[in-house]
């Protein structure tokens, strides 16, 4: 009798991941299923194409016994963060093993290099790279190259660079990966001649009108066809609108500001029709696309680095579950809040963070059209799904 965690996005729940939960219980032996989830918005810096509430239902009823949430303020920050604070959920539930997808597929090969990533000589080896404008993940990959004389294919693909951030950060979890099959995380396009295609292009193609049957359970087929999608449009106003009202210095005070990055916001802004040309027009060799658009979301949201609490979160919140899932929650080392609004008396990071998370799920259903009052996260509550 075991655990295995994951954590996940699915954006949307696609055949890919059913996959992965299938293997991982595979490779484990375990019985139980512990996903660990981004909110409304994810890590790649965008609101999720369907609420969290939905995406966690689909997790459940493809394989996973608990959903647990990612606070937003952890889950648009960066990779590094957004590992440490699943891994911290996963151990607080007394999970056994953590699985992730990587294009690898060796974990021994990964935990070698997860570990040289922890060596002091390489921040500065990388610190010298930023002064010719190359971003972090190129910078780190260079310098890692030149420090340990290997010229390491890892640190170029994403799920690979994911995968050794979780292992950076595991005390006592058994970690094991599923190796990535079909398209690439990145890939835009729908490929009929590979089985499993990417969050990406299914998300592309469902905006397009093309069908996506074939890729993703009929569960989150019919929630695609049926749900309020995220309008982009609506996400690009609000941002602008958030832009033109707000401080230079409150930007610069985002997680991922900084260096001069709200200025450059507020310069672009009144240039620009859409939200594709913001992101292009800010990015550069130096600003990762990634940490333009969680930046945005961070303006959006109005969140301030100094009220996060980055080596500990004080808190579990689920989404959903079944009977076992329920039974994982009985043990927690953390408290759960199932109603947040009887929240009294909490950390004050603890508060800040819920009260962003009440604050960004209200600007999602403004994005997505959806009810303000029933979706509100004072009216939503976990998900027993039986079934």
């Amino acid at each position: 009798m075991s655990t295995v965690g994951i954590v996940s996005e699915y954006n949307p729940f696609h055949k890919g991941h059913l996959y992965h939960i299938y293997k991982s219980k595979e490779l484990t032996s375990a019985d139980k299923v512990i996903c660990v989830m981004s909110g409304n918005f994810v890590q790649r810096g965008m609101p999720s194409i369907l609420p969290k509430e939905i995406r966690a239902r689909h997790a459940i009823m493809n394989g996973a016994d608990l959903v647990i949430e990612i606070p937003m303020v952890y889950s648009v920050a960066s990779s590094d963060i957004f590992a440490k604070a699943g891994v911290s959920i996963l151990e607080a539930l007394n999970c056994e093993y953590i699985s992730f997808g990587s294009e690898c597929g060796d974990i021994d090969r990964l935990k070698e290099v997860s570990n040289n990533l922890l060596d002091e000589r390489l921040d500065e080896y990388i610190k010298s790279f930023y002064g010719i404008g190359i971003n972090y993940p190129k910078a780190r990959e260079i310098a890692y190259n030149e420090l340990f004389n290997d010229k390491c294919e890892l640190l170029n693909k994403p799920n690979n660079i994911l995968g050794l951030e979780y292992l950076k950060f595991i005390n006592f979890l058994k970690p094991v990966t599923v190796k990535r099959v079909g398209s690439d995380y990145n890939s835009l396009e729908i490929s009929s001649e590979k089985k499993y295609q990417s969050a990406t292009a299914i998300r592309s193609n469902l905006y397009e009108g093309s069908d996506i049957s074939n890729y993703v359970p009929q569960n989150t087929l019919n929630d695609l066809n049926y749900e309020n999608k995220v309008n982009l449009n609506n996400y690009f106003n609000l941002i602008k609108y958030r832009i033109l009202i707000g401080d230079i210095n409150d930007f610069e005070n985002c997680p991922s500001g900084g260096e001069g990055l709200g200025n450059k916001l507020k310069n672009e802004i009144n240039n620009v029709d859409n939200l594709e040309d913001l992101i292009e027009n800010v990015k550069s060799k130096r600003y990762t696309r990634t940490r333009i658009c969680r930046l945005l979301v961070q303006v959006l949201i109005d969140i301030d680095r100094k009220y996060i609490n980055y080596d500990k979160i004080g808190y579990i919140k689920p989404l959903a579950f079944n009977d076992r899932g329920a039974k994982i929650l009985n043990n927690s080392q953390l408290k759960v809040i199932s109603n947040i609004n009887k929240i009294k008396h909490s950390d004050i990071f603890d508060e800040y963070s819920l009260e962003k998370e009440i604050l960004s799920t209200d600007i999602y259903n403004l994005i997505s059209g959806r009810n303000l009052y029933k979706n509100s996260e004072k009216v939503l509550k976990p998900q027993f799904i039986d079934f």
